[in-house]
């Protein structure tokens, strides 16, 4: 009888769904959030899998720390061995390289497996899946920083301008 391998991982059944956005206006409007669980719903219907629970943290940074996320928080301490979390996509996860593989190493440890709808290298662990994997979610942090950076060059342009910024007295 073969043993099974990392590379051999059946698909699971079971599923814990976890949603994000950033903006209170994408949370607000819901839109972020539904069209995520619209995407998590259809890959889950075309593999047979069945989302046992949904949780979500919003509005809420990608860069915020696990024990700062309510939803993720109470998914880690919930998902049980065998099944998976799915994500619309890796940003939805992290956008933070050491906040994913915070999460990636607490879903090993408990024998689950991480599944991005969008496929960014989840699911069957290879190495080019495990390299893929990485410059996805490297991606999702360098494309924060520009955010940051972006967002920094706008507020000083604008005060070079002598535009005030902040909520008036």
């Amino acid at each position: 009888m073969k043993k099974a391998s990392k590379s051999d991982q059946q698909k699971p059944r079971v599923a814990r769904a976890y949603r994000r956005v950033s903006h209170e206006e994408s949370a607000s409007t819901r839109l972020g959030l539904d069209s995520q669980k619209a995407q998590i719903e259809e890959w889950a219907e075309s593999n047979g899998v069945t989302i046992v629970e949904w949780y979500e943290d919003s509005p809420l940074s990608g860069a915020t720390p696990v024990d700062q996320r309510d939803g993720l928080s109470a998914l880690l301490n919930d998902i049980q061995p065998g099944e998976a979390l799915i994500i619309a996509n890796l940003s939805r996860l992290a956008r933070s390289v050491l906040i994913h593989a915070e999460v990636e190493q607490v879903l090993q440890s408990s024998g689950c497996q991480l599944i991005s709808t969008a496929g960014e290298g989840t699911g069957k662990t290879s190495s080019s899946n495990m390299m893929f994997k990485g410059i996805q979610v490297l991606m999702s942090a360098v494309e924060r920083e520009q955010v940051r950076e972006r967002t920094i060059a706008a507020l000083n342009s604008l005060r070079e301008r002598g535009v005030k910024l902040g909520t008036p007295p």
